[in-house]
């Protein structure tokens, strides 16, 4: 499998992990974990930049 192959499937998890993260902020900021939030909104800004 080359690179370019591999890249759909890289892209996918990215964006699923992203999902969680962004979901479990959203659930943190209803709960009023707000230092929880900042944390998980945080990392997929930071972790995938450009995927964003």
């Amino acid at each position: 499998m080359s690179f370019t192959e591999t890249l759909p499937t890289v892209n996918a998890l990215l964006n699923g992990c992203a999902t969680l993260l962004l979901t479990a902020g959203f659930i943190c900021i209803k709960t009023g974990r707000e230092k929880a939030h900042r944390a998980c909104h945080g990392l997929p800004r930071s972790a995938f930049p450009p995927f964003f």
